[in-house]
């Protein structure tokens, strides 16, 4: 399996015409004006390409979680189990799609936390994530 795309954004959706609408998307860094912190809202999308040897049909687990920066594994935003489908046609296989709103995801302290995807319980793809502390009138654009 292929991590074709992972973003972290404030929301994510899937419309019925299957497209995703992706809202503040290239979240990399958050500020807390205290800690233990909890984030309102945040979000996740991840998309997966099938290769040879993912036979159409099985059956397979993905989880997405947070790292914090002493190596601790907090709780996952996204863990569930999924069937590869059949491809659409014999030289195309289609990317498997996952989004995840997750609210109040706790942050015990500042520092650098990665966002994990794992597929099977095998690493596939992580994304940065730094969480720092500042006061309530020190905010800075963002941009800045």
């Amino acid at each position: 399996m292929i991590l074709r795309n992972f973003l972290i954004a404030d929301a994510v959706t899937f419309g019925s015409d299957r497209k995703v609408y992706i809202h503040g998307g290239g979240v990399g860094k958050l500020y807390a004006t205290s800690f233990p912190w909890t984030q309102p809202q945040l979000a996740v999308y991840v998309s997966l390409l099938p290769e040879d040897e993912d036979e159409p049909g099985s059956d397979h687990n993905l989880t997405v979680d947070f790292e914090a920066p002493g190596g601790e594994v907090l709780e996952a935003m996204i863990s569930g189990g999924f069937r590869i489908p059949p491809p659409d046609r014999d030289d195309f296989r289609p990317l498997i799609t996952f989004g995840s709103q997750f609210v109040g995801a706790a942050f015990p302290g500042a520092g650098l936390y990665w966002v994990r995807v794992l597929y099977d319980e095998r690493e596939v793809g992580r994304h940065p994530l730094e969480l720092e502390e500042r006061d309530q009138g020190r905010w800075i654009p963002v941009g800045q």
